[in-house]
Protein backbone atom coordinates (compact mmCIF):
# COMPACT_ATOMS: atom_id res chain seq x y z
CA UNK A 1 0.00 0.00 0.00
CA UNK A 2 3.24 2.05 0.52
CA UNK A 3 4.35 2.07 -2.80
CA UNK A 4 0.81 2.99 -4.91
CA UNK A 5 1.00 6.16 -2.33
CA UNK A 6 4.39 7.44 -3.09
CA UNK A 7 7.89 5.53 -4.33
CA UNK A 8 10.11 4.68 -1.31
CA UNK A 9 12.96 2.94 -2.06
CA UNK A 10 12.89 1.29 1.92
CA UNK A 11 9.32 0.06 1.43
CA UNK A 12 10.49 -1.85 -2.19
CA UNK A 13 13.27 -2.95 -0.92
CA UNK A 14 10.85 -4.68 2.35
CA UNK A 15 8.02 -5.56 0.47
CA UNK A 16 10.99 -7.48 -2.01
CA UNK A 17 12.38 -9.31 1.22
CA UNK A 18 9.13 -10.45 3.01
CA UNK A 19 7.84 -11.65 -0.44
CA UNK A 20 10.81 -12.99 -1.28
CA UNK A 21 10.53 -14.95 2.66
CA UNK A 22 6.85 -15.53 1.98
CA UNK A 23 7.99 -17.32 -1.37
CA UNK A 24 5.99 -15.22 -3.16
CA UNK A 25 8.22 -14.92 -6.11
CA UNK A 26 6.87 -12.52 -8.30
CA UNK A 27 5.57 -10.02 -5.79
CA UNK A 28 9.49 -9.88 -4.87
CA UNK A 29 10.79 -10.06 -8.76
CA UNK A 30 8.44 -6.55 -9.23
CA UNK A 31 9.45 -5.03 -5.90
CA UNK A 32 13.02 -5.16 -6.58
CA UNK A 33 12.55 -4.35 -10.52
CA UNK A 34 9.90 -1.14 -9.11
CA UNK A 35 13.15 -0.36 -6.60
CA UNK A 36 15.97 0.23 -9.12
CA UNK A 37 13.03 2.13 -11.86
CA UNK A 38 13.03 4.60 -8.83
CA UNK A 39 16.17 4.79 -7.29
CA UNK A 40 18.13 4.20 -10.81
CA UNK A 41 21.61 5.08 -9.13
CA UNK A 42 20.81 2.32 -6.04
CA UNK A 43 23.94 -0.38 -6.19
CA UNK A 44 21.66 -2.28 -3.59
CA UNK A 45 18.59 -2.57 -5.33
CA UNK A 46 20.41 -3.84 -8.76
CA UNK A 47 22.51 -6.45 -6.10
CA UNK A 48 19.53 -7.34 -4.78
CA UNK A 49 17.47 -8.35 -7.96
CA UNK A 50 20.53 -9.92 -9.50
CA UNK A 51 20.89 -11.99 -6.64
CA UNK A 52 17.27 -12.86 -6.15
CA UNK A 53 17.38 -14.11 -10.20
CA UNK A 54 20.69 -16.37 -9.31
CA UNK A 55 19.10 -17.96 -6.19
CA UNK A 56 15.78 -19.08 -8.60
CA UNK A 57 18.78 -19.91 -11.33
CA UNK A 58 16.75 -17.90 -14.16
CA UNK A 59 17.88 -15.14 -16.27
CA UNK A 60 21.33 -15.57 -15.33
CA UNK A 61 22.58 -13.34 -18.28
CA UNK A 62 20.40 -10.27 -16.74
CA UNK A 63 21.40 -11.08 -13.21
CA UNK A 64 25.32 -10.92 -14.35
CA UNK A 65 24.46 -7.47 -16.48
CA UNK A 66 22.61 -6.00 -12.92
CA UNK A 67 25.51 -7.09 -11.07
CA UNK A 68 28.03 -5.61 -12.97
CA UNK A 69 25.34 -2.67 -12.87
CA UNK A 70 25.73 -2.38 -9.38
CA UNK A 71 29.68 -2.99 -8.96
CA UNK A 72 30.03 0.01 -11.46
CA UNK A 73 27.95 1.97 -8.71
CA UNK A 74 29.93 0.25 -5.79
CA UNK A 75 33.24 -1.00 -7.08
CA UNK A 76 34.69 -3.66 -4.65
CA UNK A 77 31.13 -4.35 -2.34
CA UNK A 78 31.68 -7.64 -0.98
CA UNK A 79 28.23 -8.93 -1.63
CA UNK A 80 28.47 -7.50 -5.24
CA UNK A 81 31.36 -9.60 -5.78
CA UNK A 82 29.56 -12.90 -4.48
CA UNK A 83 26.83 -12.35 -6.81
CA UNK A 84 28.96 -11.78 -10.18
CA UNK A 85 31.28 -14.71 -8.94
CA UNK A 86 28.25 -16.91 -8.40
CA UNK A 87 26.60 -16.22 -11.15
CA UNK A 88 29.59 -16.87 -13.15
CA UNK A 89 29.41 -19.92 -11.29
CA UNK A 90 26.06 -21.12 -12.28
CA UNK A 91 26.84 -19.89 -15.92
CA UNK A 92 29.58 -22.49 -16.17
CA UNK A 93 32.29 -19.93 -15.74
CA UNK A 94 33.77 -21.37 -12.30
CA UNK A 95 37.41 -19.83 -13.11
CA UNK A 96 36.13 -16.93 -13.83
CA UNK A 97 33.61 -16.77 -10.85
CA UNK A 98 35.87 -17.99 -8.10
CA UNK A 99 38.03 -14.71 -8.63
CA UNK A 100 35.00 -12.58 -7.57
CA UNK A 101 34.43 -15.19 -4.82
CA UNK A 102 37.58 -15.11 -3.40
CA UNK A 103 37.52 -11.13 -3.47
CA UNK A 104 34.47 -10.80 -1.64
CA UNK A 105 35.58 -13.56 1.22
CA UNK A 106 38.76 -11.57 1.39
CA UNK A 107 36.49 -8.06 2.08
CA UNK A 108 34.09 -9.66 3.93
CA UNK A 109 35.51 -13.01 5.85
CA UNK A 110 32.98 -14.84 7.55
CA UNK A 111 31.04 -11.51 8.13
CA UNK A 112 28.92 -13.41 5.42
CA UNK A 113 28.75 -16.56 5.84
CA UNK A 114 27.53 -17.40 1.81
CA UNK A 115 30.11 -16.13 0.56
CA UNK A 116 32.75 -18.73 2.55
CA UNK A 117 29.91 -21.21 1.56
CA UNK A 118 29.65 -20.15 -2.52
CA UNK A 119 34.08 -19.60 -2.67
CA UNK A 120 33.50 -23.84 -1.05
CA UNK A 121 31.18 -24.59 -3.70
CA UNK A 122 33.09 -23.10 -6.51
CA UNK A 123 36.17 -24.71 -5.15
CA UNK A 124 34.94 -27.89 -5.07
CA UNK A 125 33.96 -27.24 -8.96
CA UNK A 126 37.61 -26.96 -10.11
CA UNK A 127 38.78 -29.54 -7.88
CA UNK A 128 40.13 -27.58 -4.86
CA UNK A 129 39.04 -29.83 -2.49
CA UNK A 130 41.03 -29.15 0.71
CA UNK A 131 40.68 -25.21 0.36
CA UNK A 132 36.94 -26.20 0.29
CA UNK A 133 36.92 -28.67 3.14
CA UNK A 134 38.48 -25.98 5.60
CA UNK A 135 35.92 -23.52 4.67
CA UNK A 136 33.11 -25.87 5.33
CA UNK A 137 34.64 -27.32 8.18
CA UNK A 138 34.27 -23.38 9.74
CA UNK A 139 30.52 -23.52 8.72
CA UNK A 140 29.89 -26.94 9.82
CA UNK A 141 30.47 -25.40 13.16
CA UNK A 142 27.85 -23.03 13.04
CA UNK A 143 24.46 -23.92 14.95
CA UNK A 144 21.96 -26.80 14.37
CA UNK A 145 19.46 -24.33 12.77
CA UNK A 146 22.03 -22.45 11.36
CA UNK A 147 20.65 -22.96 7.23
CA UNK A 148 24.98 -22.42 6.23
CA UNK A 149 26.21 -24.47 8.80
CA UNK A 150 23.34 -27.05 7.72
CA UNK A 151 24.45 -26.75 4.14
CA UNK A 152 28.06 -26.89 4.93
CA UNK A 153 27.06 -30.46 6.48
CA UNK A 154 25.56 -32.19 3.78
CA UNK A 155 28.46 -30.96 1.64
CA UNK A 156 30.90 -32.43 3.93
CA UNK A 157 29.01 -35.32 3.83
CA UNK A 158 29.38 -35.89 0.19
CA UNK A 159 32.85 -35.14 -0.14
Amino acid sequence: QVLNVADNTSAALRLGLVAERLGETAKAEAAYEHLIRITPDSFVGYNQLAWFLAEQERDLDRALELAQKADTLMPHNASIQDTIGWILHLQGDTLSGIEYLRRSFDIAGWEIPVIGLHLAQAEISIGNQDSARSLLNVLAERPEDDPYGERARKILQSL
